[in-house]
């Protein structure tokens, strides 16, 4: 199913009806919905290079904040089809598989979860690696995508780094007063990964040209 169709039928369906006559119409586009593969939908991240070769630290930047928008909106459309398809089995006829109802203490935390997926989307995360560290620097970007976080990854020479040593499986963070906000959960997610051996810190804000938050990853 195109995605574009797709999303346009669960806005249609979250504004334009009421919850019985929602329930009907899900139902009848149930099984299209189930074909959708949600995982695929986001596995599209990929690092942007240009004719294969990396880009300059500052066209980087403007490559990263160009597409960081789009990878979450991307994220965000998986979490749709998957609260989709979850309401989808919990509303079909006693004879269908049915998944039970969550605990009121589960509902609980996934709203609270859902409260700061939407906050997150405010900080802009970019993500930088050199080719050898393409892999490490994939799995840190999903992981901010999947926390909120608007997010991108793009392959750089960090030739203009200056005060920065791009040592090997190391991370490295700057931010600006407003990226200070979510300085210790991204560094704490990071570190989580187990993807480097060490995650450092820029000591203080920086007025970055792009982002609130950039990722150097070695």
């Amino acid at each position: 199913m195109n995605t574009e169709l797709l999303k346009f039928i669960l806005d249609f369906i979250a504004r334009s009806f009421y919850p019985a006559m929602a329930a009907v119409l899900l139902y009848a586009v149930y099984p299209k919905i189930q074909e959708v593969d949600v995982r695929a939908l986001t596995n599209r991240l990929t690092s942007a290079t240009v004719a294969g070769a990396a880009f300059t630290f500052g066209d980087a930047e403007k490559v990263g904040a160009e597409t960081a928008p789009l990878n979450r909106q991307m994220v965000a459309l998986e979490r749709q089809v998957q609260s989709l398809q979850t309401q989808l089995s919990q509303a079909l006829p006693p004879t269908a598989a049915v998944s039970p109802k969550p605990a009121p203490d589960t509902a609980k935390a996934k709203a609270e979860q859902d409260k700061l997926w939407r906050a997150n989307a405010a900080y802009t995360t970019l993500v930088f690696h050199s080719a050898s560290s393409r892999a490490p620097s994939a799995k840190v970007t999903q992981a901010l995508l999947n926390a909120g976080f608007t997010a991108s990854d793009t392959e750089t020479d960090f030739n203009e780094l200056q005060k920065v040593e791009p040592k090997p499986g190391t991370a490295f963070i700057t931010y600006t007063t407003s990226g200070a906000q979510v300085l210790d959960d991204i560094r704490a997610k990071i570190m989580a990964l187990g993807v480097v051996k060490e995650v450092n810190v820029n000591p203080r804000t920086i007025a970055l040209k792009r982002g609130d938050v950039q990722v150097l990853v070695f």
